[in-house]
């Protein structure tokens, strides 16, 4: 029998390794058991589900020594350089000592209603491809500054969890529930931090529910949609390999073409629905071959861009993180309504020259760097900053990975000169 320490020990360590996935939600599966390679049929050179970790690479992180209160004062900052990639989008990077060792990060300031200035989520062709995210911002014409964006399928599909909306292409991806924790600004140019959660329908079929938007898998009891946005089709992967209760029926102009067991593989036209459950595939299998059929998706916010990150680490100036445990790479956006200016930060960490921030630690940072709401966005080897310096795009951190990581998306700071004021002539 364990001593009543151990036992109190053993039940602190599982609470609070138990928080890392909290914010969002898990589900029972009714389908296949998880398959050899991994849960759910997961590649194994990434057993575990980004969903419950801290990073998208599950990569265990260094554990924070503990530090007494009367020592955090011994922590100081200072600025080691500062340059504006445009008007409006200031750049600095940051020394930290403190008794948890050294730490270097970088801080973006983007005053988001300066003229010229256009915040926006900045992703590649398709939405489960992944490049490096100097390549991604290399597509938009204009763009002073970019940093990684959400938590991704990092060893399956490559697609984001949750959801992304590009301004001129609407919403892309997304989870009805789950993995909802956003940033985004509305229509009316003003930035927010909290849930956002996309609405998909089957016209004409109100009691069919659709959960998923080109996500990385239709999750259990789900109905996904799939488009020609997401790219390839990637067969059973779609339902992790849960094929027991899967239906998929292809919609192509407006009327349905298949309705089977069967998934697609490789470059498609038209639309797949996929189901995963019981219920789900009975719905499914009601749509008959030949009949009309129309999906439809949107945001009820109408954001004009917006993207997903794992968790709220400060919300109206309270501090909402909890783990101060795993030290990693990190990436965070905030919102500064008094300066009126969106705070990006990415930490460098995994090596001796910098121990890289806990998410408690993320958090105080951001409430001193003035923020008042701030989200948690993907870490570890996928933290990546990329400026305009010198009239070229420049990495400014050392990824953990020693070279920039592949990944699906990100936010990024686009600076077009404004118009200058015409001269008005009186006769």
């Amino acid at each position: 029998m364990r001593s009543f320490p151990t036992l109190l020990l053993c039940l602190a360590l599982s609470a609070t390794f138990g928080l890392v996935g909290a914010s969002q939600t898990s589900y029972a599966d009714p389908g296949n058991p998880p398959q050899p390679n991994g849960p759910a049929g997961r590649p194994a050179a990434y057993p575990k589900d980004p969903r419950h970790c801290q990073t998208s690479d599950c990569e265990r992180g260094g554990i924070a020594p503990r530090v007494p209160h009367y020592l955090r004062a011994t922590t100081s900052s200072h600025r080691k350089w500062w340059y504006d990639a445009a008007p409006g989008c200031r750049v600095a990077k940051w020394i930290q000592d403190g008794p948890r060792g050294r730490v270097r990060y970088f801080v973006v300031r983007t005053w988001w209603r300066h003229k010229g200035i256009t915040m926006d989520y900045a992703h590649a062709p398709k939405v489960k491809q992944d490049e490096p995210l100097s390549d991604i911002l290399k597509q938009t014409p204009g763009v002073v500054a970019g940093i990684n964006g959400d938590f991704f399928d990092i060893g399956d599909s490559g697609a984001p969890l949750g959801l992304g909306r590009a301004r001129g292409v609407g919403l892309m991806h997304g989870i009805d529930f789950g993995w909802n924790n956003a940033f985004w600004i509305d229509r009316k140019d003003k930035p927010h931090i909290d849930l956002l959660h996309p609405e998909a329908w089957i016209a004409g079929h109100p009691d069919i529910k659709v959960s998923n938007l080109n996500s990385p898998q239709v999750k259990p009891n789900g109905i996904g949609i799939y488009t020609p946005r997401f790219g390839s089709a990637i067969g059973s992967r779609w339902v992790d390999g849960y094929t027991r209760y899967a239906r998929v029926v292809h919609i192509r102009e407006g009327r349905v073409m298949t309705n089977t067991t069967s998934f697609p593989t490789g470059t498609f036209k038209g639309t797949y629905l996929v189901a995963r459950g019981p219920e789900q595939r009975r719905q499914l299998r009601s749509l008959k071959v030949g009949s009309k059929l129309q999906v439809g998706w949107r945001l009820p916010e109408g954001p004009a861009f917006a993207i997903t990150g794992q968790s709220i680490l400060l919300k109206d100036g309270k501090i909402l993180a909890t783990d101060d445990s795993e030290l990693h790479p990190r990436t965070m956006v905030g919102i500064d309504r008094d300066a009126g200016q969106i705070i990006w930060v990415v930490v460098d960490g995994r090596r001796e020259s910098t121990t890289g921030f806990t998410m408690v630690q993320e958090a105080r940072l951001m409430k001193q760097l003035g923020a008042e709401d701030a989200l948690n966005l993907d870490g570890g080897g996928s933290s990546t900053l990329v400026t305009r310096q010198d009239g070229r795009l420049q990495v400014q951190n050392t990824p953990s990975d020693g070279q920039e990581r592949w990944i699906p998306n990100g936010l990024q700071v686009i600076y077009k000169k404004p118009k200058a004021a015409g001269r008005h002539h009186h006769r």
